[in-house]
C-alpha cells in the first residue's frame, strides 16, 4: 500500500515537471518571436536615408517587375538594361562587361575592372549606386576595388541577398 503510494507521488511529480517544462518552453518561444518581431521593426525604423527614399517613392521603382529582366528555365533572372551593360568609370578605372544576376537567394554582379593608366591604382572602396528608371538611387553598395596596376584587369564581384535584378542602372562614386 505504501508502494503504491510512493508510486502515485512519483507519477504525479513526473507529469507536473512535464507540465512545467511544455509551459515554460512555450513561453519562451512567444517571447522569442515578440522580441524577433520588435527587433525587425527597429531595424526598419533605423533604415537608411537611401532606403527611406526608396519606400517613399516605391509606386515610380519597379525593382520587382521585369521591365528589365529575363528569366531562364531555372528561374535565375538576368538584368537586361543596356544601361547597366554600359561601361562605367571610378577612381581613373574603367568597368565593363557587366552582368547582374538573381539566383533566388542573392544577386550577383560581375564585371570586370581595368586600369588603362600608366601607374598603379588603388581605388580602396567605391560606392556601387544602384539606380532606377527615374535615376533615384534606392540601394548604395560599398565595394572594395583595392589596388589594379598599370595595364592590368580584375574581377568585379558583388553580391546582395536583394533581389536588384530589374535595376535600371547602376553607377560608381568614390
Amino acid at each position: 500500500m505504501e508502494n503504491q503510494r510512493k508510486n502515485v507521488a512519483i507519477i504525479i511529480i513526473v507529469v507536473g515537471i512535464v507540465l512545467i517544462s511544455m509551459v515554460s518552453i512555450i513561453t519562451i518561444s512567444n517571447s522569442n518571436r515578440k522580441r524577433k518581431n520588435q527587433t525587425n521593426i527597429n531595424l526598419n525604423a533605423n533604415t537608411p536615408n537611401v532606403e527611406m527614399a526608396y519606400e517613399e517613392n516605391k509606386q515610380e521603382i519597379d525593382i520587382k517587375g521585369t521591365e528589365n529582366v529575363e528569366v531562364s528555365n531555372d528561374l535565375t533572372t538576368e538584368n537586361t538594361s543596356s544601361r547597366v551593360k554600359e561601361n562605367k568609370s571610378v577612381a581613373g578605372l574603367n568597368i565593363s562587361e557587366t552582368t547582374v544576376k538573381y539566383t533566388g537567394s542573392s544577386t550577383k554582379i560581375n564585371g570586370k575592372i581595368t586600369n588603362n593608366g600608366s601607374s598603379d591604382i588603388d581605388a580602396d572602396f567605391v560606392n556601387a549606386n544602384i539606380m532606377d528608371s527615374q535615376n533615384n538611387t534606392f540601394r548604395k553598395i560599398k565595394v572594395y576595388i583595392g589596388k589594379v596596376k598599370a595595364g592590368a584587369s580584375k574581377a568585379l564581384d558583388i553580391e546582395t541577398q536583394a533581389d536588384l535584378s530589374n535595376m535600371y542602372d547602376m553607377e560608381f562614386t568614390k
